[in-house]
């Protein structure tokens, strides 16, 4: 009994100093820590602690060891900051105040939290696995807030101002690694330049990308749709010169009544009205008075007045000239009396010998012989007023879904989109000479619209001193001299 009490008050003794022993390395280890924070680094969440090299309390060593913890996949980054980085923090600060900072100023809080803005997060996808999360400590600044969407070299323009005519112009572009954040007011780019080791900045707000993106979609239907407009329209002229005589192949007549009837059928389909019921109760009333008034008049009628019509003469250019639009006239007036007794052929053969009057009897043969030709039917939507056919031309466009590049999983394709609209404004041209500036700036299409309107101004203003110039010389030149 006394051997079992003996071994459990020695468990006990070795377990204190066990508990002892790691306490003090515990206030060893906390007396070194300078602040823990908890951060969300482009949209992970992590626990940042940052402690001194050296804990010991005599020491003056400002080299900080910054430790990034991931909860979700219980890794841990571990970085170590020099102490000349240390102090670039403070003194870039302390040059406002105009001194040099002390130990305690380096060691600040304040100090310590502008560290995590150089940390990068890379999400590493695997197959079959959660997304495994890196860090990496940039030795250069980044200032940039969100989550980087695609860092690659791309091949960005160039544009000029041309002294001469004072307008923007393109120039060859050179290669640039660009780099895309996207947070949640915008997205961001930054180009680094080999050549010159600057980095270039441009940002869009993602309400204005929104009105961009809807306004270029928009753009395109438009675009769409007046090019099937335009072919409506030529299609209702071919038919409309087809119901004249003008001869086209059968094929093209039937593309173009498909045409037309595509169009009016999607037209039903968006519920509008294709053809106002007053134009076509007008129309076809003014088709039964003209039926009426042909069914009055015999063919011998018909024919002494399209003579009339075509006019008299003694040339034969001007016998066949008449000849021609007779027949023409015939072949429409006997389309519109169907039912009637008025026959084509005795009808052309009766106008043909009293136009040619016995001298060509081959060519009135040949009139006779012609008979009526085999006509395409056309449909009577398709014989409509243009106007009504295509309908009101300002009818507004309204996008029945969110544009592509907006929807989720279409990143990269934005991206891509953001690249090829990028422009850097290098300096001024003149004439084949480029003068560049010190400053290059990296531009979206908004702001280069705002550089046109610039140069426009200044043409206005150059054109109004010029007419006052002009304006004060003359009034000079009438002060003083005087005309004789």
């Amino acid at each position: 009994m006394e051997n079992l009490r003996a071994k459990l008050a020695e468990e006990r003794r070795k377990r204190a100093e066990y508990r002892k022993k790691h306490r003090k390395q515990r206030e060893e280890r906390e007396r070194a820590v300078l602040h823990r924070e908890a951060t969300n680094i482009n949209g992970t969440l992590v626990n940042i602690m940052w402690k001194k090299k050296d804990a010991r309390s005599c020491s003056l060593d400002m080299t900080v060891i910054m430790v990034v913890y991931v909860p979700t996949t219980s890794a841990s980054f571990v970085f170590e900051i020099s102490e000349g980085e240390m102090r670039y923090f403070a003194e870039r600060e302390a040059v406002k105040t105009g001194g040099r900072v002390s130990y305690g100023e380096v060691m600040e809080v304040a100090n310590l939290v502008k560290l995590k803005t150089r940390l990068k997060c890379r999400v590493v996808k695997r197959p079959d696995k959660k997304p495994y999360p890196t860090f990496k400590y940039s030795r250069k600044v980044q200032s940039e807030r969100g989550v980087i969407m695609m860092s690659r070299g791309f091949n960005i323009a160039h544009m000029a101002v041309d002294r001469k005519k004072n307008v923007l112009v393109a120039m060859k572009g050179s290669l640039y690694i660009a780099t895309a954040y996207r947070s949640t007011e915008a997205i961001t780019f930054l180009a680094y330049d080999p050549k010159s080791s600057k980095n270039l900045r441009a940002s869009v707000t993602t309400n204005m990308l929104a009105v961009w993106i809807r306004k270029e979609e928009t753009s395109k239907i438009k675009r769409a749709n007046n090019a099937k407009r335009q072919k409506v329209a030529d299609a209702v002229k071919i038919l409309g010169l087809y119901k004249i005589g003008v001869k086209y192949p059968e094929e093209e007549i039937y593309e173009c009544i498909d045409a037309i009837q595509a169009w009016l059928e999607v037209r039903r389909k968006d519920g509008v009205s294709v053809v106002p019921l007053r134009k076509v109760e007008k129309k076809e009333a003014e088709k039964g008075d003209k039926r009426q008034k042909m069914k009055k008049l015999t063919s011998r009628q018909i024919q002494l007045a399209a003579i009339t019509d075509g006019g008299e003469g003694d040339d034969d250019d001007e016998d066949e000239e008449v000849m021609m639009s007779t027949a023409m006239v015939l072949k429409q007036e006997a389309r519109s009396l169907e039912g009637s007794e008025v026959d084509l052929l005795s009808m052309g053969a009766a106008v043909a010998d009293d136009v040619i009057g016995g001298e060509n009897p081959q060519e009135a043969e040949e009139v006779v012989e012609e008979g009526p030709e085999e006509r395409v039917e056309v449909p009577s939507d398709c014989e409509m007023p243009l106007a009504d056919i295509l309908g009101n031309t300002e009818e507004e466009t309204f996008l029945d879904q969110e544009p592509f590049l907006l929807r989720p999983g279409n990143e990269a394709e934005l991206v891509l989109f953001l690249l090829k609209n990028l422009n850097v404004f290098i300096g001024t041209k003149k004439g084949s000479k480029i003068q560049y500036s010190k400053r290059h700036v990296l531009m979206f299409p908004h702001d280069i619209q705002g550089v046109v309107r610039e140069l426009s101004a200044e043409k206005l203003q150059g054109l109004w001193r010029m007419r006052q110039a002009r304006k004060y010389i003359k009034e000079l030149l009438i002060s003083r001299f005087e005309k004789r």
